[in-house]
């Protein structure tokens, strides 16, 4: 019917996202939070890797899937709250190939896992567009093309990239601006929920 507003889905709030962030590349974003919502976080559940080894808390993803909108709406109103704490992570050791040493790794619990998704499903919808034109599209998967081409290849579960310069840190940062791999990664300032700065 005519004049019945859609209900907007989480693939039309990040490309709202992207459009603001691609018009406006030096506004810092303060407001984000607001998109996550019970649909965007059943949204992160469905995208979340349900077949990982538990957390602290053992809890599986079957287990969590059991009071489904429950544990939603619970861990949304505890992020939008403020009162969400991540939950200490389990270390475990892995052995290396070598077999001879080991190396840690850190697995959050589910629901930790579900909310680091959905704070990823804002987040990259706006630093993609800090890209250059030139670049692949998507980080990952252009890092992956460039190493290629250096004959190189990426660990699929080790791939991370991370950069923050934070006003807390001891020493001055040289360049605010780099590059990496042909990416030129540019600072946006944010403030916190306390007012204070950071890129």
């Amino acid at each position: 019917m005519a004049g019945i507003p859609r209900p907007t889905t989480v693939s039309t709030k990040q490309q709202r996202i992207a459009e603001l962030a691609k018009q406006a590349p030096s506004l810092s974003f303060t407001t984000l939070a607001h998109h996550i919502d019970v649909q965007w976080l059943h949204e992160a559940y469905q995208r979340t890797r349900r077949d990982g080894a538990t957390g602290v808390d053992g809890q599986t993803a079957a287990d969590y899937a059991v009071n489904l909108e429950a544990n939603l709406q619970s861990l949304l109103d505890r992020a939008k709250s403020g009162t969400y704490r991540a939950p200490p992570v389990r270390r475990v050791h892995i052995p290396k190939e070598s077999g001879k040493e080991t190396r840690p790794i850190g697995i959050p619990t589910f629901e930790d896992k579900v909310l680091q998704r959905a704070v990823v499903m804002v987040l990259g919808p706006l630093y993609e567009q800090d890209f250059q034109d030139c670049s692949y599209g998507q980080v990952l998967e252009a890092v992956r093309q460039r190493l290629k081409e250096c004959r190189l290849e990426l660990h699929p579960e080790k791939t991370k990239i991370v950069y923050c310069q934070d006003t807390d840190r001891k020493g001055q940062h040289e360049h605010i601006t780099f590059d990496f791999l042909g990416y030129t990664f540019r600072p946006r300032r944010a403030k916190n929920r306390w007012g204070k700065f950071f890129v």
